[in-house]
């Protein structure tokens, strides 16, 4: 009669179970209002039980809801609410809108702590089980995702070896782009903020990325992410990057950009520079022990076609100045590099001596040399043959 009526009702699958205790009014269409609780073994298995196959894969499995619904027509809300998803648990509310030509879901979700690793790990694996992970082709679908508009927060962020601190980020997707605003994260006592626009043109994938971090630790930070123990020092660093490929090898080679690095009163561990005019004089002799402070340090790089160059790298100590110029592969490892090393003596009243060097090699066996300047052209004509005049 257009009243409200009180409504309960418990569904029961294998694959989902199902509960609801509120109030339903049917006007146009019917409304339901109260409280919801949704739990299922697998999410990946939900979906394929109404109708789209997803097949097998290590995540999206055990889920929990548990809310106050309002669904009305093609629109339904979940507030109050917790919400599970592989171990991750949030609390916020969402907004689903299910149309017959369009899908999208909005809203708002707090972790305690939010853990990202089977998520990479997953991707890792989908990239090397069918082989060289190059010849994948570079593939998300953003279509079958509709549109998305989610502000997401956490205390505690883990992706693999890597754990972030205080988090803050927004998730959209819209005309099949989707953009990641990270505002602020907490990152080895420093911030990090960014953002990476992936966007699907037929065939080939377009990535954007801007990174900037502040005064972070940098041992701690690339231990994390790259299990590297070299080099420490507060950091600061700008990356500006874009990419686009049909596979996954292409957007790698096509990776292009700039990197602005600094680093104040750190050490490089295993590289004494005192002891390059050394090496210099005894190529291939001598091996780098030791390690070196400094007060600052930095460059700025530029990326492309497989290549990472700079012309600005410097150090800067209390008795030593370093300025290097050179470019290594970033899938080819060779290294060509030439640098000045500008050695204080304070015994001597502070006279400064500079000591040219070159580097070669790769990144696992490099070498450092003399540099003796430039390639001279010389005539290549044999000495035991007479020129002729005419010859040219």
């Amino acid at each position: 009669a257009g009243g409200s009526s009180s409504l309960r009702f418990g569904f029961s699958a294998t694959p989902l179970r199902l509960s609801f205790a509120g109030s339903a009014l049917q006007l146009d269409g019917t409304q339901l209002e109260g409280d919801i609780k949704l739990t299922t073994p697998s999410v990946r298995r939900v979906v394929e039980w109404l109708g789209s196959p997803m097949g097998t894969g290590a995540i999206l499995g055990a889920g929990a809801i548990d809310g106050r619904i309002n669904w009305i027509g093609p629109s339904v809300s979940i507030a109050d609410a917790t919400f599970e998803l592989d171990g991750n648990a949030a609390e916020g509310a969402l907004s689903v809108a299910v149309g017959e030509d369009a899908f999208g879901v909005s809203g708002t979700l707090a972790f305690d702590s939010l853990d990202l690793s089977p998520y990479v790990e997953a991707a890792h694996a989908g990239l090397t089980s069918a082989g060289a992970w190059q010849l994948v082709p570079a593939q998300l679908p953003l279509d079958a995702l509709g549109a998305v508009d989610l502000r997401l927060s956490t205390s505690r962020l883990i992706a693999g070896n890597a754990e972030i601190g205080r988090t803050g980020a927004t998730v959209t997707l819209k005309n099949s782009e989707l953009v990641i605003n990270v505002g602020e994260a907490e990152l080895e006592e420093g911030t990090a903020d960014g953002r990476l626009a992936l966007v699907m043109d037929g065939d080939a994938l377009t990535a954007t990325a801007q990174v900037r971090v502040q005064d972070v630790l940098v041992a701690e930070m690339l231990g994390q992410l790259a299990d590297i123990d070299a080099l420490t020092g507060v950091g600061t660093a700008t990356v500006d990057a874009k990419a686009r490929g049909e596979t996954w090898g292409d957007v790698f080679e096509t990776l292009a950009g700039t990197a602005r690095v600094a680093i104040d009163n750190g050490v490089l561990k295993g590289i004494d520079l005192a002891a390059l005019p050394e090496a210099v004089r005894a190529p291939g002799q001598f091996a780098f022990t030791g390690s070196t402070a400094f007060v600052a340090a930095g460059a700025t790089l530029a990326f492309g076609d497989g290549v990472v160059a700079t012309d600005d790298l410097h150090a800067d100590g209390d008795d030593y100045s370093l300025r290097l110029t050179g470019r290594a592969g970033l899938l080819d490892p060779t290294i060509e590099a030439r640098g000045t090393l500008t050695l204080v003596d304070p015994e001597n009243g502070g006279a400064a001596s500079d000591v040219p060097f070159r580097i070669g090699g790769t990144w696992d066996d490099w070498s450092v040399a003399p540099d003796l300047g430039p390639p001279v052209e010389r005539d290549m004509t044999p000495a035991d043959e007479p020129v002729v005049p005419g010859d040219g």
